[in-house]
């Protein structure tokens, strides 16, 4: 019995030990942040569910860090992003992709307002269709 307990009380304190090493890793300087709003420049409409994606390159190649969707009112936020200069990337079908170089660096600029930022329709893709069909001749 003594050692049954004894046992069960290990076996928790593992439990617990083991719980508490699956915490999710974050960088020291994992502590910035961008935020904006998309609209369609025409029209001033919010453009929802927009890819929103930050990249930092090293070297000549870019290592994705963090990304999302805009909300129904075309607002984002990326949070935990490192320091340093990243490339903010926004595309969206019947949109030109958008492109924005940004440095995050202490104190001031941890946060980084992108403000409203206009997207302009994309011509070559909403471009005419011509749709044709044939009559039956014989119809039973």
């Amino acid at each position: 019995m003594k050692n049954s307990i004894l046992f069960s009380l290990l076996l928790l304190l593992c439990c617990v030990h083991l719980s508490a090493q699956n915490k999710p890793q974050r960088g020291l300087g994992n502590i910035g942040r961008v935020y904006g709003k998309l609209l369609e420049e025409r029209s001033k409409e919010p453009i929802e569910f927009a890819s929103v994606t930050v990249f930092r390159t090293v070297g000549k190649k870019d290592s994705l860090i963090g990304g999302c969707l805009t909300k129904s009112n075309g607002d984002f936020s990326i949070d935990e992003l490192p320091l340093g200069l990243l490339s903010v990337k926004i595309s969206f079908v019947g949109f030109q992709d958008f492109t924005k170089k940004i440095t995050l660096a202490p104190p001031d600029n941890l946060e980084i307002d992108l403000g409203d930022l206009l997207l302009k329709t994309d011509a070559k893709v909403l471009a005419e269709v011509k749709v044709s069909a044939e009559k039956v001749q014989m119809q039973l």
